[in-house]
């Protein structure tokens, strides 16, 4: 039986959600959230989707996301996976890179019964049985999910279009020099405004938005073979003593406990 305790899985319910108890993340996992009930909003890369009722969000490595509690008063029941591609079946691996964000479950589908009997089995199973339940019902929901649309509903609010995309082209161009004037530049939006938006919705300046994507890049590099001062080089860094230091900032060890992990 396959050691999978690195697999996350947490069932939440919230009597009283309090908006100032999430905050917005960022990791080399994969999130899987199943909703099953409240009053919220899931930001992913820049883009707010307006949760439903068995909606399951799928968060994929290295995208900012954080949940918006729009009611106090309504309780908020959730479950949540963290989970790299490495403890999926090799087999799904092209399945899950090429999923969708957002989907709607019908509460009839496998994919709910497969997560409601996670939660009762959690009280039941051993926990090496646990371990071995959470690994083949998180197969079972991507090869599911294979086979259902996606849903693009999104809330559009003011700027959302331009922030996104700002977002996005971050996203897509970690061994690119990027700051604000970059962006002002490729946007045509004044670098002022730059900064207000990623602290308004990211609640950090753009740099260290910038420095966190790098770094989670920097990590997949490192973990896959490529050397430690490569790495640094990719990404962009000229000096690998701030390389070395940003590095311990965001990921809390030092670049040589990642080397070759996946290989």
């Amino acid at each position: 039986m396959k050691d999978n305790e690195h697999i996350f899985y947490h069932h939440t319910y919230t009597l009283t959600p309090k908006k100032e108890d999430f905050y917005g993340h960022i990791h080399n996992e994969y999130e899987l959230l199943f909703f099953y009930g409240g009053k919220a909003d899931f930001d992913i890369g820049g883009k707010s989707y307006h949760l439903r009722k068995n909606d399951l969000i799928l968060v994929k490595p290295a995208i900012y996301h954080y949940l918006n509690i729009l009611s106090d008063s309504t309780p908020y029941d959730r479950v949540v996976f963290n989970f790299r591609d490495d403890d999926i079946d090799e087999r799904l691996r092209g399945t899950l890179t090429n999923l969708g964000i957002r989907y709607s479950i019908n509460p009839e589908s496998p994919i709910k019964y497969l997560i409601d009997a996670l939660i009762k089995n959690e009280n039941i199973l051993s926990k090496e049985e646990f371990e071995y339940n959470k690994e083949s019902t998180i197969n079972n929901i991507i090869a599911c999910l294979n086979h259902l649309q996606m849903d693009n509903d999104y809330l559009v609010k003011d700027m959302e279009d331009t922030f996104s995309l700002i977002v996005d082209y971050i996203d897509n161009n970690p061994e690119t020099s990027i700051n604000s004037k970059v962006l002002k530049d490729m946007f045509y939006v004044s670098e002022s405004w730059i900064s207000h938006a990623f602290k308004n919705r990211f609640g950090m300046s753009l740099m260290q938005y910038v420095n966190k994507k790098k770094i989670l890049y920097a990590q997949q590099l490192i973990e896959t073979g490529t050397s430690i001062k490569r790495a640094s080089e990719i990404c962009e860094y000229k000096d690998y003593t701030t390389f070395y230091r940003q590095y311990k900032k965001y990921l809390g060890k030092e670049p040589m406990k990642d080397k070759g992990r996946l290989q």
